[in-house]
């Protein structure tokens, strides 16, 4: 059986063998805590109930004990003296028998330096499966994030290659529309050039007759035609006859001396 005293960051700890037929489990009291406890160095001798026992005191901290069923010898206490590393006296001390009400230090399961260093001991034997875990765990969320990192790679291999036919086919499609776009380019080309022909073919009076702006557009045509004292009906109606468009319009320009020609070309 044991009893653990603390005393602020020390621990006074008792051990005895136990008797038969006594529960090891019960709270045992140490009989000497309701002595008076020494504040400064020195040595005393206590009267028990049952024995005497020696006790060395180093500035209000218990160093050393002994106890004897009877009254020690003074050999046996020149020994205790000795044992203390203390200079031998040759006389018993005086016994005390006078005891406290209430005992010195505090009791094991009471003191919170106990509990803290009991928690201390237990942290201390649980950090290795701490330890195991957290590197467990660490390597299972890597191995994790691996096989997920290799799914999405697969995953985006596998898309790619659904994807791409689709892609060819766009690329295919874009290239088909340029080629057709300059196909319209020139062809839209090729008609101003007749347009232009037979706009000056049909002038009036072409030697003293130019044509001076020219605008194309896919549903219209504006043209100017440099010509002093002309008809403006006059071109209205010969490029009426032409049967380009459905409306056929020409402003002269009275300053400039030049009349502003506009077909509307049928869609």
């Amino acid at each position: 059986m044991s009893n653990i005293i603390w005393q602020n960051s020390y621990a006074q700890v008792w051990c005895w063998r136990a008797e038969d037929g006594v529960d090891k489990k019960q709270i045992s009291v140490v009989e000497t805590r309701y002595f008076p406890r020494p504040e400064v160095t020195q040595l005393q001798l206590l009267g028990c109930k049952q024995g005497y026992e020696a006790q060395y005191w180093l500035q209000g901290i218990l160093k050393e004990s002994h106890w004897w069923p009877e009254i020690p010898s003074e050999n046996a206490w020149q020994n205790f003296q000795r044992s203390a590393g203390q200079d031998v006296q040759m006389e018993l001390p005086v016994v005390e028998t006078q005891k406290l009400g209430q005992p010195w230090g505090k009791s094991y399961k009471l003191d919170k330096n106990a509990l803290i260093i009991a928690l201390e001991a237990i942290l201390w034997r649980a950090l290795p499966i701490i330890v195991v875990f957290l590197l467990a765990w660490q390597g299972t969320q890597i191995y994790l994030l691996k096989q997920d990192v290799a799914t999405q790679i697969q995953q985006q291999e596998a898309l790619s290659r659904q994807i791409e036919p689709i892609l060819q086919t766009r690329n295919q499609i874009q290239d088909d529309q340029r080629y057709l776009n300059q196909v319209v380019g020139l062809r839209k080309g090729h008609r101003q050039l007749q347009l232009l022909e037979q706009v000056i073919s049909k002038l009036p009076d072409p030697a003293n007759m130019k044509v001076t702006l020219w605008e194309y557009q896919p549903d219209q045509l504006r043209f100017t035609i440099k010509a002093s004292n002309a008809d403006p009906s006059l071109f209205v109606k010969t490029y009426s006859d032409l049967g380009w468009g459905k409306d056929v319009s020409a402003q002269p320009d009275a300053k400039t001396g030049q009349i502003s020609v506009l077909i509307r070309f049928q869609m």
